[in-house]
């Protein structure tokens, strides 16, 4: 089973379980060929992290011709924080001719300078033996996203660079400081395994996979409010 969830609510729609030939369990947006669908009654909800649009690899460079060449020289350039470990950064844009009012923009924003959400995911595959033996959790894995969403200054042609150098500052100081709640979501992704192997079989599977999910909703609201309130 995957099991996906964000800290931060937003509008959720329901994946499709699907059981694979092995007996696998995940929850997908189709179900693959190969597996069948479990009754849409089971499914849980996905919650959507931030909006934004993450770096992409630039395309390979086409030759230039030398006026344009020149024009792109002459463009300052305004160096990005690129993703640190297992953050992935996303960014919206800030028109502004300063330091001064960029800054000023991203504070006035009513979600604020910054946003950082996660999300975790865990797969697992059940055991019972033949002859109405009793259910026993076999193997999982566990999958976790952390995104932080950025301040991007679109710097007008010849801001100085030291402005610049003020905005890199600024925005490593919001990543910074984003990056030490989501040890709070890590620290769920090491717990959860040993917690969740640590259940006893249960006469079902049925009975198995609500205890698991019990135990993961307790956990997770625990991260949850350590990670909101983490100062």
């Amino acid at each position: 089973m995957v099991l996906l969830l964000v800290a931060f609510p937003c509008a959720a729609w329901a994946q499709q379980k699907c059981v694979g030939p092995d007996g696998r369990i995940s929850y997908l947006d189709v179900c693959p060929t190969s597996s069948q669908r479990a009754p849409s009654k089971v499914d849980p909800q996905l919650i959507p992290g931030p909006s934004g649009t993450l770096p992409r690899k630039p395309a390979a460079a086409s030759p230039q011709a030398p006026d344009a060449a020149a024009k792109s020289a002459r463009k300052p350039a305004a160096r990005e924080p690129i993703a640190v470990g297992d953050v992935q950064l996303q960014f919206y844009d800030i028109h502004a001719a300063s330091f001064s009012e960029a800054r000023g923009a991203t504070n006035a924003r009513a979600a604020g300078p910054v946003q950082a959400s996660w999300k975790l995911g865990y797969e697992y595959k059940l055991k019972q033996p033949g002859g109405g033996g009793r259910c026993a959790l076999d193997t999982l894995s566990t999958k976790l996203d952390l995104v932080v969403t950025l301040p991007r200054w679109m710097a007008p042609p010849g801001t100085p660079e030291d402005e610049m150098e003020l905005w890199r500052d600024y925005v490593d100081a919001l990543r910074i400081r984003e990056d030490a709640r989501f040890e709070h979501a890590r620290a769920f992704e090491r717990e959860l395994p040993a917690q969740l192997l640590a259940l006893p079989a249960a006469e079902t599977c049925a009975a198995l996979e609500s205890a698991m999910r019990s135990r993961y909703d307790t956990l997770r609201e625990q991260a949850q409010a350590r990670f909101a309130d983490h100062r």
